[in-house]
């Protein structure tokens, strides 16, 4: 029950009169008050009810006209974005000793229709009194929030409270009425239990800001599926590619079995269906595989498995028969085994003669070793060993390597006949670089007069292209910007304040301002490259007479690794999106991980009946951030049998030291606008911390729960920012 302040006691004390309940003869009708004037609130409540309210507007990262909005589904968490600088300050008074209620919170899965109650803090508070321009402030259509009796701070803002509700009853200029406000705190306002806003202290940023990339800091048990940053590009609402720069992004395919009560996910590659990395490395640079099963003639056998498939994809050509249909060459007599069978059966009745023929030998690691070649080689033969039988080359996307045939068969003109003498082999992969060498990556970037790229001291390498006469030939000069200061950087060329902000100028005979370079047009300046990446780069070469660059005399990032010769590198370094593989006859791209994990119903592991056509083998290829020089101590664990089907907690423990536990990510074009970062992989609960990069400055959401801790099958969760 309310009761009267000690101050209206007090006055009521002092008053000899009889209690008038009215107001120049009109009947004091709360109801009915928004016609004159409200009772100050302080004559109503004690002390102890009165609350300091700081109130802030919720913004999105880039200041847009839009207003923000909620979201709220169990794959996406809302980033709200505050300026303490822009506030009010004001008076309101609690109107309840206290207030929680139990709150309905249905379960997000379906298998589970059980219902929980929360407990959710909630306030009612009561303003008047307040200034227009607090009012103002206080009426916009804006998500606000509430920090009571404190400013806001990183301390306490998972403290604070959002405006659920605000009532402000009609009522003419002049007059100050009672306004009625409802808060939730904003770790209780969510959807089902799920994600609340998670608010981060930043003004927004002006809607010409350019993004250049985000760092991720993660659970290391997170298998990747794409990381995509939406925004604007070239005037299209798209995703940039994303460009991982402090690691590698090394692929695993992953096979979902369980999801309920957890996820347990089979891994393929750890199957002995192939070789394992360190007997394939030895057969990089191309080597005669037969030593490997130089056993009791299995050697030869392999040699027919080549030899039949060979022939048997000629369609027997130049097979010869005389006059009663009976062969009179090889070509001939080979064609006969095949009639009215499967070439695989026919193939395949070589080895299981061979196991007759030597049946101590059948449990022998030979035998196994025989079966891994046979399916490395799935796109040269024909056999229930090989994926698909053989009758493709979808081989090449479900291992992480296999062998290319180097040797190609002898003829036997008279015979229309193709033999193997020998099998030289060769490890290619569809994931992976096994010749020494990376991909020289180009992180220059053309920047030009108007973007005044030197404005900001960004420690960054430039490359000029200039000269100091309109006949002279074009030098070449490259700087590190680590300076606000203007200064000579070569011969004639310096860094100038000519202009309000610093700018290159090109000093020679004669003329002026029409040699800096935001003034230039083209006479002084060809062009000028900013180097986008923390390394140094070497001197790009040019043309004298054109001022072309003629090489960009890129470094090769591997080359402090120079003594292994065969050191492994990724050939995907696009997080963004799933690649499109070419195979020999058809194209194919991994599924995208969706909202919740699907489970692979496979129906065997047989290789000849997994085959790319059947989406329960084509998903998923996650991949992992493996540091530059694990990436071996990765492919060890291929076709090694330590454990197939894993748990969070046991695929954490062996993955532990072997993965980064931060992603730095670079975009390829100029993002505006960023709105929203997608992001989709198994085992992803936990906390990360998120930095945003801009060309100016950078933002940091820290201490950001993701994903689901209670239900692992999520998968992709949006960030709203």
């Amino acid at each position: 029950m309310l009761k009267p302040s000690e101050k209206m006691l007090a006055q009521l004390a002092e008053n000899d009169e009889p209690i008038d309940y009215s107001i120049d003869s009109i009947p004091l009708d709360f109801a009915n008050q928004s016609q004159y004037s409200d009772p100050d609130l302080e004559q109503l409540f004690t002390e102890d009810r009165a609350r300091t309210l700081y109130i802030y507007k919720i913004n999105n990262l880039v200041k847009k006209n839009q207003k923000p909005i909620l979201n709220y589904s169990q794959n996406s968490v809302k980033i709200g974005f505050i300026d303490k600088d822009e506030y009010i300050k004001i008076t309101g008074y609690e109107i309840s000793d206290f207030n929680f209620k139990l709150q309905i919170q249905q379960n997000t899965t379906v298998q589970d229709n059980s219902t929980s109650y929360v407990m959710i803090d909630e306030k009612d508070i009561l303003i008047n009194n307040i200034s227009k321009q607090d009012k103002k402030f206080l009426e916009t259509l804006d998500l606000k929030i509430v920090s009571i009796n404190e400013p806001i701070s990183e301390e306490n803002k998972n403290d604070c409270y959002i405006i659920e509700e605000y009532k402000c009853p009609y009522s003419p200029d002049g007059v100050d009425i009672i306004k009625s406000t409802h808060l939730v705190k904003i770790t209780d306002f969510k959807w089902k239990n799920q994600n609340s806003i998670h608010l981060v202290l930043q003004k927004s940023l002006p809607e010409d800001t350019v993004f250049t990339g985000i760092e991720i800091k993660y659970p290391k048990s997170m298998l990747f599926g794409n990381i995509k940053c939406w925004g604007n590009i070239n005037g299209v609402y798209s995703y940039p590619s994303s460009i991982v720069e402090n690691a590698s992004l090394v692929p695993l395919l992953s096979m979902p079995i369980e999801t309920e009560p957890n996820v347990r996910i089979f891994q393929y590659w750890f199957t002995e269906s192939f070789l394992p990395w360190s007997i394939s490395k030895n057969y990089i640079q191309g080597v005669n595989i037969l030593g490997l099963i130089n056993k009791n003639s299995l050697d030869k056998v392999l040699l027919n498995y080549l030899t039949y498939s060979y022939n048997y994809d000629r369609k027997f050509k130049g097979a010869k028969y005389d006059e009663k249909g009976n062969p009179t060459n090889k070509a001939a007599e080979l064609r006969q085994q095949f009639e009215g069978q499967k070439p695989e059966d026919v193939i395949d009745g070589l080895f299981e003669n061979w196991k007759l023929d030597n049946p101590t030998l059948i449990n022998d690691k030979v035998v196994k070793i025989f079966k891994q070649i046979i399916y490395m080689l799935s796109t040269y033969t024909y056999s229930k060993y090989t994926i698909n039988k053989g009758y493709n080359d979808d081989i090449k996307l479900l291992s992480p390597y296999y062998f290319n045939l180097i040797s190609i068969p002898n003829k036997i003109s008279e015979e229309s006949y193709w033999e193997f003498k020998n099998c030289i082999v060769e490890l290619n992969s569809m994931y992976f670089n096994f010749n020494g060498n990376q991909p020289l990556h180009n992180y220059w970037r053309e920047v030009f007069a108007n973007e005044k790229p030197l404005s900001n001291v960004d420690n960054r390498y430039y490359f000029v292209v200039w000269r100091e006469q309109k006949e002279d030939d074009w030098y070449s000069t490259l700087f590190i910007h680590n300076s606000d200061k203007a200064r000579t950087i070569d011969k004639l060329l310096a860094i100038t304040k000519a202009e309000e902000f610093l700018d290159l100028f090109a000093g020679g005979r004669g003329g002026g301002m029409e040699r800096v370079w935001s003034r230039d047009n083209g006479t002084y300046f060809k062009a000028v490259y900013r180097w986008n990446n923390d390394s140094e780069p070497n001197k790009p070469f040019i043309n004298p007479k054109t001022g072309e660059i003629t090489n960009w005399n890129l470094k090769n990032e591997s080359s402090s690794n120079t003594n292994n010769k065969n050191k492994v590198t990724v050939k995907n370094k696009d997080i963004s999106e799933n690649y499109i593989y070419q195979l020999e006859a058809n194209y194919f791209n991994w599924l995208s991980i969706p909202n919740e994990l699907e489970t692979n119903n496979i129906p065997s592991l047989i290789p000849a009946e997994i085959k790319l056509s059947d989406g329960e083998y084509g998903k998923y290829l996650t991949n992992l951030i493996v540091h530059n020089n694990k990436i071996e101590e990765y492919l060890n664990y291929f076709s090694q049998w330590y454990r197939l089907l894993y748990s969070k907690a046991v695929w954490t423990s062996i993955t532990e030291d072997l993965v980064e536990d931060s992603i730095k990510i670079t975009y390829d074009k100029k993002l505006f606008n960023l709105n929203q970062i997608e992001m989709s992989g198994i085992w992803g609960y936990g906390n990360y911390d998120i930095t945003i990069f801009t060309e100016k400055e950078r933002i940091n959401i820290n201490n950001l729960e993701l994903f689901n801790r209670n239900n692992e099958k999520i998968s992709l969760i949006t960030l709203e920012i």
